[in-house]
């Protein structure tokens, strides 16, 4: 009795307890080879002949089952002969039909050897849910919604169902035929599509809808619905739980299926703007794959999923600019505040005094105020700014200081000198003398190199000469040795 076992899968309680060892019950059934089939052995079968809900005739149906089945049915026999103590030969114990079943009249003429006994008695539909509860004891089966469900041998007739027409696609008609259905719209029933496959279906086939309709505009959010859908979420449940790219707002079960990627339920993240270009990457990779492969619908998905990464790095773009149009409005806020104050209280207008108003006035950032770059990096505020300050400097550049064309080389340089005022030294020094200050140095150096490369050159030449000299006298020392040894006056042109 595993789960895997056909019975439990093709019939419910009302045949389970049919189910005997009786020859009438269980038959070996032996076909024909079918026709043109290489192997021409016979085909063997095993059936079990119960009597359907519903039929008003003794007229009992064939049930198949495989090989899997049949050898539970032996196992449980043998259980029973070691209960029973029965001896080689001996048959099981023929009892009556459970009395209370509400099928119990269409039995109660004969007894059996029914395949779920125990202790001379036919088991009840308690005893029968009780040992399936107890095969799958440590097991949890609960719904979507968190619902605990009790598995009952009609339940998992329906589980088969659902599961040859939705999952395998086997025509509605064939799953009838096994369950002994002559009502279609009864099968229809028992195979209703669960709610998280309509879920599934309907994301597929909008999916596969988007690849026809450009829809990508219409389903992009502004950032104020992200900002306030992320909001409503915190208010709702506190932390968002984070997820490729933002934060999922979902506290409930997800409808998309885990694909985060330009979810709705998802507030985008800006500064997670790398996992969705590591995502888009991926998705080109594998793209480019299943094209070399021939893989029609992965490619297929592949492209949607590159569609939904662009949209989702178009909303963190339209976030970054949304965030940024606020701290730019609100640094021009502050500094027209500023002034303001400043001029009503006739106080000096410098960079240095609106910045330091700006914290008194900023009650929403606590007292954050702003910083002098930030005005000056504001056109509109730096225009207000400079509209009203109080210094009013000459309108005319200062002359910039002239440069040497040619400055002079850099002095020699001491071992011990002292570095701190050196470096302080070229702190107060201008950009342009100090890059034509470097531009010196670079040329000496290079005159240095280039003098000592010729100091190299000629170096060499004094040593391959001095290496032939060195030659000629060891050969011409050479010679005078074997003349000396031979007693021959040296030769005209060897002194």
């Amino acid at each position: 009795m595993r789960r895997d076992d056909g019975i439990f899968h093709v019939t419910c309680s009302n045949e389970l307890y049919q189910v005997s060892l009786s020859p009438e019950c269980l038959i070996r059934l032996v076909d024909d080879p079918p026709p043109g089939a290489r192997d021409q052995s016979p085909r063997i079968r095993y059936v079990l002949r119960l009597l359907p809900k519903g039929e008003r005739t003794e007229t009992r149906h064939n049930y198949g089952i495989g090989k899997e089945t049949v050898r539970l049915i032996e196992k449980t026999a043998h259980m029973l002969c070691t209960h029973y103590r029965l001896q080689p030969g001996e048959q099981l114990p023929r009892v009556a039909f459970y009395p209370h079943h509400h099928r119990s009249h269409r039995f109660e003429q004969e007894k059996a050897p029914y395949l779920f006994q125990y202790n001379n008695q036919h088991l009840s539909g308690e005893d029968i849910t009780a040992c399936l509860r107890f095969l799958l004891h440590g097991m949890v089966f609960q719904t979507r919604e968190n619902v605990p469900v009790v598995i009952k041998p009609h339940l998992l007739r329906h589980a088969f169902a659902t599961f040859a027409v939705h999952v395998e696609g086997l025509p509605i008609d064939l799953v009838a035929k096994w369950l002994q259905q002559k009502n279609l719209d009864v099968t229809g029933y028992y195979s209703e599509m669960p709610e998280y496959m309509q879920v599934e279906q309907h994301a597929s086939f909008v999916a596969r809808l988007a690849t026809q309709i450009n829809v990508r505009e219409a389903i992009l959010r502004s950032p104020e619905e992200i900002q306030k859908q992320a909001e409503s979420a915190r208010k709702r449940v506190g932390m968002l739980v984070p997820v490729c790219g933002g934060d999922c707002t979902l506290d409930v079960y997800c409808p998309n299926q885990f694909d985060c990627i330009h979810c709705p339920a998802k507030s985008p993240d800006p500064e997670k703007r790398h996992q969705v270009e590591e995502k888009k990457r991926w998705a080109q990779e594998r793209l480019a794959y299943y094209e070399r492969e021939g893989l029609v619908l992965e490619a297929e998905k592949m492209r949607q999923l590159l569609r939904a990464c662009d949209l989702e790095v178009h909303e963190m773009e339209m976030i970054v600019a949304y965030l940024y149009a606020k701290l730019r409005q609100r640094t021009i806020d502050l500094v027209r505040r500023s002034v303001d104050a400043l001029l009503k209280d006739k106080q000096r207008v410098s960079l240095a005094t609106v910045a330091a108003k700006s914290k008194d006035l900023d009650t929403e950032e606590n007292g954050k105020g702003i910083s002098e770059s930030a005005i000056l990096g504001n056109q509109e505020a730096r225009s207000y700014y400079e509209q009203h300050r109080s210094w009013r400097g000459s309108s005319r550049k200062r002359a910039k200081p002239l440069v040497v064309a040619t400055p002079a080389p850099p002095g020699v340089v001491k071992p011990g000198r002292d570095e701190q005022r050196v470096r302080q030294r070229y702190l107060r020094m201008s950009k342009e003398a100090l890059v034509e200050r470097l531009l010196a140095v670079e040329r000496t150096n290079a005159d240095e190199r280039e003098r000592w490369l010729q100091q190299q050159d000629e170096v060499l030449t004094w040593r391959l000469r001095a290496e032939t000299a060195e030659a000629r006298l060891k050969e011409t020392d050479q010679n005078t040795r074997k003349f000396r040894n031979e007693g021959v006056g040296y030769p005209i042109g060897t002194i």
